[in-house]
Order: structure tokens, then sequence, then C-alpha cells
């Protein structure tokens, strides 16, 4: 999906929806919901509640494996990195 088109969608949420605004899980349950056609209805008490793991701990754990094991990297992961390293070396030169 497109980024500016995540963003008309978060922007949409975060104004006709303000429970969305406080916090990350109803937010993205909400989203899911509302434009990736996931139900939350019956997992959203769940989630919220935190009797599922936590979204963002497991992104934060992946991130963390994948820097530490290279067979656990995907396909866009040199890509990615190859980027950003490349950003912060510009930066750097100009600065």
């Amino acid at each position: 999906m497109i980024t500016s088109e995540i963003k008309e969608n978060v922007i949409y949420l975060l104004r006709n929806f303000p429970e969305t605004r406080d916090c990350d899980l109803r937010l993205v349950a909400r989203y899911w919901d509302e434009f990736d056609g996931f139900n939350t209805a019956i997992y959203m008490e769940d989630i919220y509640y935190g009797h599922v793991t936590h979204f963002e701990s497991i992104r934060r754990m992946r991130q963390k494996l994948q820097q530490d094991n290279e067979e656990l990297r995907g396909l866009r992961y040199k890509t990615r990195k190859n980027k950003l390293e490349k950003e912060v070396r510009e930066l750097i030169k100009n600065d």
C-alpha cells in the first residue's frame, strides 16, 4: 500500500474514532477492520486488554533477532539497510 494512502487512512481514523488517538492497539485494530477487511470486533477486547502478545513486542523482537542473526533476515533486509546506510553517510558528509 502507498504511504500516502496509509497516511490518509490514519488521519480518517484519528478524526472519526477518538479512542484510536491514545492507543496504538485500537488504532491498528480499527485500521485492519476498516481498510484491510479483518474483522477485529471479536478480538478487540483480547487485543486491548493484553490477552494476546502486543504487536510492538513482536515487531521489536523480530527486529532484534534479524539484526543479530543473518539467517533470519528477509529478502528486503539488505536493501533496506543498504539504503539507510547510504542516507546516513550522505547526511554525515553534508554536515
